[in-house]
């Protein structure tokens, strides 16, 4: 996630672990199993396409622990109360829409050669932002840019494939480490 101020938090799973677990857990302690997909609610709870665990996972808010919806296609209330939307189960997704008024919420562009995100647009025109480099296969996020212009650069080591630094709007920075026990 990115904040208001361009810095990039983490809101579910645990960095460099595939699997399955965390149910009723911190959603920061969770398993995810090839996370391709995000949608947001209007109460900010953010539903993540688990692919390769052929579920939607949900970060409930204001407690980020993470809840099982088991739909191909659909983030359904199941007695949460949550806002009920649709998105296409295959690859790439390019629109979520709201069940209930049918408007489309997100709208998402990929690159053309290799179908990276290119840029998430919502239901007011607002535009984020990413910028890669390189050439495929060898393609890296450099920037993301909000719809106000703000950006958040990243450094990813292309021999390790790894972020190394993000560097936010403000110019502070954060690096990152890599050793035998993670990050």
């Amino acid at each position: 996630m990115v904040d208001p101020s361009g810095h990039i938090a983490t809101i579910a799973g645990i960095g460099g672990s595939w699997g399955y677990s965390g149910d009723g857990h911190p959603a920061t302690q969770a398993n995810l199993g090839g996370p391709s997909g995000l949608a947001l609610d209007q109460q900010g709870n953010v539903y993540i396409a688990d692919t390769n665990n052929a579920r939607v996972r949900q970060v409930a808010q204001p407690k980020p622990n993470l809840v099982i919806n088991e739909g191909q296609y659909l983030a359904d209330e199941n007695g949460w109360g949550y806002r009920p939307m649709a998105w296409s189960y295959s690859s790439p997704v390019t629109e979520i829409i709201d069940l209930a008024t049918g408007q489309n919420l997100y709208h998402f562009d990929y690159t053309h050669d290799d179908k990276l995100l290119a840029s998430i647009t919502d239901q007011f025109g607002n535009e984020t932002r990413v910028n890669w480099s390189g050439y495929y296969p060898y393609r890296f996020a450099q920037s993301i840019v909000a719809p106000h212009g703000q950006t958040t650069q990243l450094i990813v080591d292309p021999i390790s494939n790894r972020l190394t630094r993000i560097t936010y709007p403000d110019g502070s920075r954060y690096d990152f480490e890599y050793t035998s026990d993670g990050l």
